[in-house]
């Protein structure tokens, strides 16, 4: 049976449209780990913030320094987790055939 270019061409774009389907799935499978990842690591400094924030005083006169410091390397934390899922390169795909 003879391919038409019309058939060749929608071949083509069928592959292509396979291609870019899988690059997404990865992407999205890289982000997803990502956030996975931020979650944990952020869970540990939320809660270093609600210690802090339970020992501080409600008549204290000048900041509380351990809870400035939580607050601190939350943010830290939370700026680095959004530059590392933003920056996530997808993997690449190992064929073993």
């Amino acid at each position: 049976m003879k391919m038409t270019d019309s058939t060749r061409t929608i071949h083509d774009h069928t592959d292509d449209l396979r291609r870019a389907s899988k690059t997404l799935a990865d992407r999205i499978d890289v982000v997803a780990e990502e956030f996975t990842r931020a979650r944990g690591r952020l869970g540990r400094r939320f809660r270093r913030v609600e210690e802090a924030i339970a020992e501080a005083r409600e008549d204290a006169v000048e900041p509380n320094a351990k809870l400035t410091a939580a607050l601190d390397e939350f943010a830290a934390e939370a700026r680095r987790s959004f530059e590392r899922i933003v920056s996530r390169k997808r993997p690449r795909r190992f064929f073993l055939f």
